[in-house]
């Protein structure tokens, strides 16, 4: 049974104050726990590889796939995203480079929703979003690292850890987004409204 969550209706493109204020909110809130989740990426890619740690790169996403589902309008993961590198940059080792490494994952989350018009939000559209979002970062990825000299089998597992990882990611912002819209701490966002209305 359909709730009203699974599709956007019409876009509204206009951004409310509120809106600009919950993008920025799951921006700091989320640099916080990426900030933790760095130096054990960091730790995990040193001791297990480049494939294993993987297995942390979706709640780079976080921001952005929380965005997207809340604010449902466009741009609305590139600027969560965007606050969220813009906080980490003092305390990464990464500098500006963070800012400019969200800001990408932004765009990345964006594409799959884009090329939906930013109308669908079902749970199977957002997991296979996310899936795509990882694919897309693990290929930028490739003129800057090694990837390309490791053997066939570890650049397959790159992609799957890292979609993987992406996808469990996303099903925990959108289980996270209904915990809160049950909360009632989301209720004047579209996406509870039409959840009430069971439209």
């Amino acid at each position: 049974m359909k709730t009203g969550l699974e599709n956007a209706g019409r876009v509204q493109r206009a951004w409310r104050t509120k809106d600009l204020l919950m993008a920025g909110l799951l921006g700091v809130v989320f640099a916080i726990v990426i900030i933790g989740v760095n130096y054990v990426y960091m730790l995990a890619t040193s001791l297990t590889g480049p494939i294993y740690s993987r297995v942390l790169i979706g709640f780079y996403m976080m921001p952005g796939f929380m965005a997207l589902y809340l604010i449902r309008k466009p741009g609305a993961g590139v600027l969560a995203e965007l606050v969220t590198g813009l906080v980490m940059i003092p305390f990464t080792s990464y500098g500006w480079m963070m800012l400019i490494g969200q800001a990408i994952n932004g765009l990345y989350c964006e594409l799959p929703y884009a090329v939906a018009r930013y109308r669908t939000y079902s749970g199977r559209f957002m997991l296979t979003a996310a899936a795509v979002t990882g694919a897309l970062a693990v290929l930028s990825e490739y003129p800057l690292t090694g990837y390309a000299n490791l053997s066939f089998g570890s650049q397959v597992g790159l992609f799957v850890v890292t979609a993987g990882s992406c996808a469990l990611v996303a099903w925990l912002s959108r289980a996270l987004c209904h915990s809160l819209m049950q909360a009632g701490l989301l209720t004047d966002y579209r996406v509870s409204l039409a959840n009430k209305a069971g439209r």
